[in-house]
């Protein structure tokens, strides 16, 4: 399993059982013989930041590997710090990390007899487990479980705890999206404003130089502004087809906002050769996941070759601010209550649609990426917006209106404040590219996309 996700680390390799730990720089040198046990968990160490450590750690009552950090409004915590202010056993710290915790993360412990998994209350970062005839097992992408014979892993749902022995898994939800009473405050704009601010200042405390995945529009033009506010020294990374909308756009907002930008552009081959790489990282064949996901490697690629620790992106602020037009339609056609409903689903399903996607495809390059509209007070906030704050009626073609006057409050320029929500996909040119080239083989965009993953060997994932 540990080879199989190499690409996510290969600076360290650890494995640990209830009272032995292993750690070794190379993978080939780790005894595993002579760790006997039948549970057991492993680590590979990706070193970005200072607060990048071998693991797993090993605990007074078993150990722990953690993936991610978590953020305060101080600092950006590493296991290392995690773990100092921890009283808990150690079977009890993940449940701890998901009920208090805003952060991007996965985790596993390993105590008496049995494995203790948890994820972000937002899902930020993935994590898959399993059963064979033989054993059950976890790890945070579906190859790795392939590999040792598990055909149909299950994703961990965002804010959930797991049990797993060596006879079942006992999932317990801990924190979790829900509804919540729809309040017309005056201040929300404000509140919004802040807790933006909030957000972006704490997913950049441990580091000064951050990109951007930047298209001009809203989101990301609201996450760099503010982030420049701050203080920090931001670059725009922009990309897209030669001649793409996208490009123009987000040349035009770079230079309104006066940030350095760095502009990349592609050819129809390079989409065709990106394909097959973005199936292997993101192991799903949903055509607008991968035109996303093509976008979202170029990105990562060009945050990679230019020394960059850290990219934030304005991924959530649709689901949060009812960005997308299929809410208005919900709105004008179903009326409020199920438009809300809507909105709700699609930040549950945010993990399976947008993050273990985008994760999974930054992985290999050495790259934090941050999301911060993926905050868990920033949620509960929006959540608590009548629909008909954000969408005025069902051909609304501006939405996300709290979030607009939010941008207002911070001086975002008024042409980037007011910008219609452009899919990634469409601005990009991607989505039109890979039509032609699945057309010119006679197929839709769909078979071709089949077709490649089927000639990567893995076995095909259901699509949504």
């Amino acid at each position: 399993m540990m080879r199989a996700l190499s690409h996510r680390g290969n600076d360290a390799f650890g494995v640990a059982t209830f009272d032995k730990l292993e750690i070794s720089k190379q993978i080939d040198d780790l005894r595993f013989q002579d760790l006997d046990s039948s549970v057991s968990i492993g680590y590979n160490l990706m070193q970005i930041l200072s607060a990048d450590i071998p693991q797993p750690v090993q605990l007074s009552e078993g150990a722990i590997a953690f993936d991610g950090e978590l953020y305060t409004n101080k600092s950006v915590l590493g296991v290392s710090d995690i773990l100092q202010n921890m009283n808990e056993s150690a079977s009890d710290v993940p449940t701890t990390l998901v009920r208090s915790g805003d952060g991007a993360f996965s985790v596993s412990v390993v105590a008496d007899g049995k494995i203790v998994l948890a994820r972000d209350s937002l899902g930020l970062k993935p994590l898959y487990y399993g059963e064979s005839d033989e054993f059950y097992a976890a790890a945070s992408e579906k190859k790795a479980l392939w590999n040792i014979g598990i055909g149909s892993p299950n994703s961990l749902p965002a804010g959930h705890v797991a049990t797993m022995t060596n006879e079942s898994v006992a999932l317990n939800p801990v924190r979790t999206i829900t509804g919540v009473v729809k309040t017309a405050n005056d201040s929300i704009v404000q509140e919004v404003h802040e807790q933006i601010k909030n957000s972006i200042n704490a997913r950049t405390g441990d580091i000064n130089d951050v990109a951007i995945a930047f298209s001009g529009g809203l989101d990301s033009g609201l996450v760099a502004h503010m982030a420049k506010l701050l203080g920090k020294n931001v670059t725009a990374v922009s990309v897209g087809i030669h001649g793409s909308r996208d490009l123009v756009l987000a040349e035009e907002g770079a230079r309104q906002l006066q940030i350095p930008m760095i502009r990349r552009s592609f050819k129809k081959e390079d989409v065709e050769n990106a394909v097959k790489q973005v199936l292997w990282n993101m192991e799903d064949t949903n055509p607008m996941k991968v035109e996303v996901a093509i976008a979202m490697r170029w990105i990562a690629e060009t945050a990679a070759e230019h020394g960059f620790k850290v990219v934030l992106t304005g991924q959530g602020g649709d689901e949060l601010f009812a960005g997308y037009a299929k809410f208005a339609r919900i709105l004008g056609s179903q009326g409020p209550k199920v438009a809300e409903d809507a909105m709700i689903q699609s930040i549950v399903d945010a993990p399976a649609t947008n993050y273990a996607r985008d994760e999974q495809v930054f992985a290999p390059y050495r790259l934090r990426l941050r999301h911060p509209f993926a905050n868990w007070e920033l949620t509960q906030l929006a959540l608590s917006i009548p629909i008909q704050s954000n969408i005025r009626t069902g051909s609304d073609q501006l939405r996300k209106r709290i979030l607009r006057e939010a941008a207002r409050i911070a001086h975002l320029p008024s042409s980037i404040v007011e910008a219609p929500k452009r899919a990634v996909q469409f601005g990009s040119g991607i989505h039109r590219t890979l039509s032609e080239i699945a057309k010119k083989k006679k197929m839709s965009v769909r078979q071709f996309v089949e077709k490649s993953y089927d000639e990567l060997g893995f076995e095909l994932p259901n699509v949504a």
